[in-house]
């Protein structure tokens, strides 16, 4: 399982998966009412609360929405290359 998304990280996507991830994409923002600018907007303001803490790299950041038991989720891959300390 591990192995599995290690190897998800080097593997090039093909333009069918990206299409199919794209439209799938699309179709779920429709289901859930979430315009392509409240996500953007969404996603700068909860990227803005967290760079408050942590150091983070906004250039390898992953979306994701999608539909699980009925469910939207929403989920966001955040790489962190470290700690801020607090000014106290």
């Amino acid at each position: 399982m591990i192995r599995d998304k290690i190897m998800q990280l080097f593997r090039r996507k093909s333009s069918r998966t990206i299409a199919r991830e794209r439209l799938k994409f699309i179709i779920i923002q429709d289901r859930t009412l979430l315009s392509p600018p409240l996500l953007t907007a969404m996603k700068e303001e909860m990227l803005d609360v967290i760079n408050r803490y942590l150091n983070i790299n906004r250039k390898h950041i992953k979306l994701s929405v999608e539909r699980r038991n009925k469910k939207t989720v929403l989920e966001i891959v955040i790489p962190v290359e470290g700690i801020k300390k607090k000014n106290v």
